[in-house]
């Protein structure tokens, strides 16, 4: 169907094309938990979990992750908030990489208001 860095969007799920195989049915994509007050997508939150990940990895993932969701015609729930599950993606991703070497890659996150 289509790629994304190391993102593979098939009929099927999503598929880490980067190394070891990681693949994510299409079934499970709109897996959600509660943040909070916020309902967010499973995926994206687990993701950050593996040491692996880059922070170009992650973005490519978001990417593949919405394109799956729209073109597999894959069903969420109407409260879900794609801007949600970024924002508190983005604070695992720091959590979970803030002692990896590379610290050229740094970045910021914030809300403009």
């Amino acid at each position: 169907m289509a790629q994304f860095g190391n993102w593979l969007v098939t009929p099927d799920g999503i598929e880490w094309k980067g190394g070891a195989k990681y693949v994510i049915e299409k079934e499970v994509l709109a897996a959600t938990s509660k943040i909070g007050e916020a309902i967010v997508y499973d995926w994206p939150m687990h993701i950050v979990s593996k040491s692996w990940l880059t922070i170009e990895d992650l973005y490519t993932f978001n990417t593949a992750f919405m394109f799956a969701l729209e073109n597999l015609k894959v069903e969420s729930r109407p409260m879900v908030s794609l801007a949600d599950t970024f924002l508190a993606q983005q604070t695992e991703f720091q959590i979970n990489h803030e002692d990896d070497e590379d610290d050229d890659d740094e970045f910021t996150i914030g809300i403009a208001r």
